[in-house]
């Protein structure tokens, strides 16, 4: 693998490690959102993956006049080849895995690491948005991974049966604590689609502390040639992933309940594909097949086993079909028929995040009010607004109001 040789400071305090593969585009603002952060002791490693667009002179120019990037090449290996190799070569005490098309808000680092220090937590999670490329309308949706709740500590065995779904299993939301990711031997896996998968959740649930920051601090941009759209040519990557899964938690002895969580997310992310790839019904067809040989796998568990009324449903009416695709047309209306209630928990959250934001913004400024720059302040400045009143009271009352 080649690298650009730079001189940097020793030992940032964060590692930021961006993949790439021909997202010229939209790479330019990706960096430009991460070099004007308000935290500045960081590395950015890019590693570009044999991009054959103008993404290395892009990179290039940045690394001239900023010698925090390091800059690497390696030939066309995947995502999950690319963010291994810059795990490998990582300096700082945290890890933020980003990605060259989304966008950072300002103050992204400086959260993450002020509430990751503060509370020694293995994992420290942001809220997002996701925006589609080109609309007017930027935010779509927005993602509350771990609840509203900013103080509550919790930890992946805590959170049981509600691992899987309380997180998402992209990283770019997340900054993880070096050491306890070396000391897991955590890795990407080298899948075309859903390679982030087994770290992320492994890690989720290997965490003693999961701590959370109530703000859309990362920018999710969607759009045509990225993996995630164009994820329905292997929608078999989820089984695979799943299965990687699930043997890691077995063989770490964790609480049976976070075992169960990740056998729903099984389920729910082929149900996700099937919904996905509805134009593609090869890919769609295979999701379908997937879906059915787990829900088969789960035939003698109690109806108490399943998180979503949706996949009961599934397994009582379908579990032993022949498969045809009248079978696969009437799996995806039994689907459809839980977007309603789906729908309807989203505005809910929305709600709750919202109140969340208002919640954490005014806690903030009650901190900063208390901090002993913001007195010093005050009363440097107590004399200039005593005089500024009264000039303004007696021009008042000699104007006669």
């Amino acid at each position: 693998m080649e690298k650009t040789a730079v001189n940097l400071p020793p030992s940032p305090a964060i590692s930021i490690i961006v993949p790439t593969y021909n997202v010229a585009p939209y790479l330019a603002d990706c960096l430009e959102s991460i070099l004007i952060q308000t935290f500045e002791d960081f590395e950015l490693i890019i590693v570009d993956d044999g991009s054959t667009d103008t993404t290395r002179l892009i990179i290039e120019e940045f690394a001239a006049i900023d010698n925090r990037i390091i800059y690497y090449y390696q030939k066309k290996a995947g995502a999950g080849i690319a963010r291994n190799a810059g795990f490998s070569n990582s300096r700082g005490s945290y890890l933020l895995f980003f990605d060259g098309d989304d966008l950072m808000e300002p103050t992204m680092l400086s959260e993450l690491h002020r509430r990751a220090i503060e509370s020694n937590a293995d994992i420290t999670v942001c809220h997002s948005r996701s925006f589609q490329d080109g609309s007017p309308d930027t935010t779509l949706t927005v993602y509350t991974p771990g609840g509203t709740d900013g103080k509550t500590l919790q930890s992946g065995n805590g959170l049981g049966i509600d691992l899987f779904s309380a997180y998402v299993g992209w990283p770019w939301d997340k900054l993880f604590k070096a050491d306890f990711i070396r000391h897991n031997s955590l890795e990407f896996q080298n899948l075309s689609s859903t390679n982030d998968a087994y770290f992320v959740f492994t890690a989720l649930a290997l965490a003693s502390t999961i701590a959370v920051v109530p703000m859309p601090l990362a920018n999710h941009r969607m759009r045509e040639g990225s993996i995630e759209s164009s994820g329905y040519k292997s929608p078999h990557n989820i089984q695979i992933a799943f299965r990687a899964i699930e043997a890691r938690l077995r063989s770490e002895n964790v609480n049976p309940e976070v075992i169960r969580s990740c056998q729903n997310w099984a389920l729910s992310h082929l149900r996700w594909a099937m919904e996905r790839y509805q134009d593609n019904p090869t890919g769609q067809y295979e999701a379908a097949n997937d879906y059915l040989d787990l829900l088969h796998e789960f035939i003698d568990e109690p109806d108490s086993f399943f998180k979503y009324n949706v996949d009961l449903a599934a397994q009582r009416f379908l579990v032993e079909s022949k498969r045809t695709s009248a079978d696969i047309a009437a799996l995806i209306q039994i689907i459809n028929a839980d977007k309603t209630a789906l729908a309807l928990s989203e505005t809910q959250n929305e709600l709750l995040r919202a109140k969340a934001e208002i919640e954490f913004c005014k806690q903030r400024i009650n901190d900063f009010e208390r901090s002993r720059s913001y007195r010093i302040g005050r009363a440097a400045t107590a004399l200039p607004r005593i005089v500024r009143d009264r000039l303004a009271k007696r021009q008042g009352t000699n104007s006669g109001v």
